[in-house]
């Protein structure tokens, strides 16, 4: 029998599933991982229609949003709370936003490409606004850009020869993003981080990047998650193609159960969301398995069953409200779960020589 084709995880969120008078207070409970909103005017019999449309390719988020006139803020209390320190490169659509990002003044309307560093603050107001987002580590950005370096408040205009060619592609993925197939992840993700980091890391002074020999955690999780689905993923392979000694790889996951327990435990994680995924209703598991790196289908049984507490071939005929869904993918709210994990993913404090 043929393989069951495997989607990428993706998740839809909306305030049309509230009454018209909750819906802003919904929306300030979900995008409360990032932002904190402020309402403008708001009328309650009208309500506060926003959609968010989101896929999960392992080290990089890719959103498509909606949403009404509203104000949205970080401070430094708030990013010192959170420790939220991605890069969020919106191709505003339509509508836009206007404010102050890191002390630059930010104005940005239909067709400009936006850049907002979530580790600095910002105060901005929107008005009804439709965008197309990506949400990237810092790293994967440019593995030597200084975390010091502040890229909000940079915009790329119409006029611009290199924002053209970057809105041409975020388009063209933006097309096409719903009928890709899980194997494409990696790829994409690669795709995605060189043609922003060509067209936003040169907008940047010379004197705000930094060159280093260090190889940071964030980016040798981020080379696992583009390789979960090779069963031959291992040591020697990630020594050599990070650059970086067993000794120091050991050190680094020492805290998180060694290389191969992290290794199997986002295999697993990556297993139940694409289980659980309504966009994959037809996935058998061995499949899953498959694409996940498990060479025998009996070791993901039987760890998939120790680690859930329930078989693959169960886990669908459960109410999503009774799931224990994993700390990442498996998410059903990307904004709550998707960005604390890839913020987890790039923890500033291990950077290694």
């Amino acid at each position: 029998m043929a393989k069951t084709p495997l989607t990428i995880v993706s998740r839809t969120y909306s305030t049309h599933t509230q009454e018209p008078s909750a819906q802003f207070e919904a929306w300030r409970g979900y995008i409360a991982p990032i932002y904190d909103v402020r309402p403008i005017g708001l009328d309650a019999a009208a309500g506060f229609p926003a959609e968010v449309q989101a896929w999960h390719l392992g080290s990089l988020l890719i959103g498509r949003s909606s949403f009404a006139a509203h104000r949205f803020f970080r401070d430094q209390s708030r990013i010192s709370r959170d420790g939220l320190a991605h890069i969020l490169v919106q191709l505003c659509l339509e509508g836009g936003y206007a404010g102050v990002a890191d002390g630059r003044e930010m104005a940005v309307g239909a067709g400009d490409v936006a850049v907002i560093d979530l580790a600095r603050p910002l105060a901005l107001e929107a008005m009804a606004t439709r965008t197309l987002d990506v949400i990237i580590p810092r790293t994967l950005l440019d593995p030597h850009l200084s975390r010091q370096a502040s890229l909000s408040g940079l915009a790329l205009r119409p006029g611009m020869p290199t924002a053209a060619l970057l809105v041409d592609h975020l388009l063209s993925v933006g097309r096409r993003i719903a009928d890709l197939k899980h194997e494409a992840a990696p790829a994409l993700t690669q795709m995605i981080a060189s043609a922003i980091g060509a067209c936003v890391v040169p907008l940047l002074p010379t004197e705000t990047k930094h060159r280093s020999d260090t190889v940071s955690m964030d980016r040798v999780k981020a080379y696992l998650d583009a390789h979960l689905g090779s069963p031959k993923l291992g040591t020697a392979d990630i020594c050599r193609d990070l650059g970086i000694s067993r000794p120091t790889l050991y050190r680094m996951f020492a805290g998180l159960g060694g290389v191969a327990a992290y290794i199997q435990n986002q295999r697993l994680t990556l297993a139940y969301s694409l289980l659980v995924d309504p966009n994959n209703p037809h996935a058998r598991a061995r499949d899953v398995a498959t694409a996940c790196g498990f060479v025998s289908p009996a070791h993901f049984h039987r760890s998939f069953r120790e680690t859930f507490g329930i078989t693959p071939g169960d886990v669908r005929a459960v109410q999503p409200k009774q799931r224990v869904f994993p700390k990442t993918y498996a998410s059903i709210d990307f904004a709550d779960v998707w960005i604390t994990q890839l913020a987890m993913n790039a923890a500033p404090e291990h950077a290694v020589s």
